[in-house]
């Protein structure tokens, strides 16, 4: 169980940060080739995240309603 938590707690640490560069990069006028790939690596590291997420407890809150 404990392992679990940690696990759990890691997760949703990395989801926090990959929200905080998502707002970053949201308020940036241009984005080059970089960051349009870099973005969607985050959306698919995220979209992974929360299948981990869901996947070690089932009765976790989704991302919308977590923020």
């Amino acid at each position: 169980m404990w392992g679990k938590r940690n696990k759990l707690e890691l997760l949703y640490g990395e989801l926090s940060a990959i929200a905080i560069r998502n707002r970053l990069y949201a308020d940036r006028p241009e984005l080059g080739q970089g960051d349009v790939d870099a973005c969607a690596m985050r959306r698919r590291r995220q979209s992974e995240l929360l299948a981990e997420i869901a996947r070690l407890d089932p009765t976790a809150v989704s991302l919308s309603e977590r923020d």
